[in-house]
């Protein structure tokens, strides 16, 4: 993949195509390919977030603009509408751009991290002022989603069933479109910085990440966030929990990637951790080893 980034350092104009290319290819690629289409649309950010990081703002400011136009001019090529695929775009490089910014001011990827969940948490209290009830707000979603499966399955399972699990899977689905934008930004922000340290300073991210720690401070705002939306169970609540707790998450992988490499242990093991992240119960153990290794500093004894 640093062939992307190489690319993308010869101009602008080129980043801004590649950028604008690889968000069209999953948009038109989605209906084939499905979740897979997250792979060029998670480059294109990546890309956007490798110019912030190594051109600085003007030189980016620069490439967002080409690639507005030019999805605009597919867009109306597409639709008619010179605003739904930049629109989209907007949607996904919005996160990843506040999350580079950062980096590139402060040149801390734990600040990083924590801007980037601060901003998908403001994002949920902005949607729970809009909507109001977030809970109700999913429903007729979920409602048509599941509704739809049961139909495609031929299961016999009763209306009162469907409207149960909607409204259970409702009170969650704030946080996790929260974590989801959070994470989705910080995967394409890790790739950049990946693509720049590259260029410059080789090996430099892996050092970075080893040494990720977001803080006693930052951790005990978690745990509060946690005990406050298990008392009090408000959907809102929750989502921010959830965000809290992913940021967490990305802690514990960053002090299992670096006890990993320090006792020189095989790589499998850490392609059995990312295996094991198809489990929710993983994030869980991720996140409380995250938060313990701001009180008990667990990279200190590898």
């Amino acid at each position: 993949m640093i062939v992307i980034a190489r690319q993308a350092d010869r101009s602008p104009t080129v980043a801004a195509a590649m950028a604008a290319a690889l968000q069209i290819l999953a948009l038109v690629s989605l209906p084939v390919i499905g979740v897979l289409a997250i792979v060029p649309a998670t480059l294109s950010g990546s890309v956007v977030a490798y110019v912030i990081l190594r051109r600085g703002l003007g030189a980016s400011a620069r490439v967002l603009l080409f690639a507005f136009i030019g999805l605009a001019l597919v867009s109306i090529a597409i639709s008619g509408s010179a605003f739904s695929v930049p629109l989209m775009a907007v949607f996904s490089w919005v996160p990843v751009v506040i999350a580079a910014v950062a980096l590139a001011q402060t040149s801390s990827l734990s600040f990083s991290v924590l801007a980037t969940m601060a901003t998908s948490i403001l994002g949920v209290l902005a949607f729970a002022l809009i909507v109001g009830d977030v809970a109700a707000w999913w429903r007729p979603m979920l409602d048509a989603m599941l509704g739809e499966l049961v139909d495609q399955r031929g299961v016999d399972v009763e209306a009162a069933d469907i409207s149960a699990a909607s409204a259970q899977g409702a009170a969650w689905m704030t946080g996790a479109a929260g974590v989801s934008f959070a994470t989705s930004a910080l995967v394409q922000l890790f790739i950049a910085r990946h693509w720049q340290a590259v260029q410059v300073n080789p090996g430099g991210f892996r050092t970075e990440f080893h040494a990720l720690s977001l803080g006693r401070s930052a951790a005990l705002g978690a745990l509060v966030m946690i005990a406050l939306a298990a008392v009090l169970g408000a959907p809102s609540l929750r989502a921010i929990a959830m965000i809290a707790g992913a940021a967490f998450s990305i802690q514990g992988l960053a002090v299992l990637h670096s006890l990993i490499a320090t006792r020189g242990l095989a790589g499998g093991w850490l392609v059995g951790i990312y295996a094991l992240l198809i489990i929710p119960q993983t994030w869980l153990l991720l996140s409380a080893l995250g938060l313990l290794d701001n009180y008990v500093p667990l990279r200190r004894t590898a």
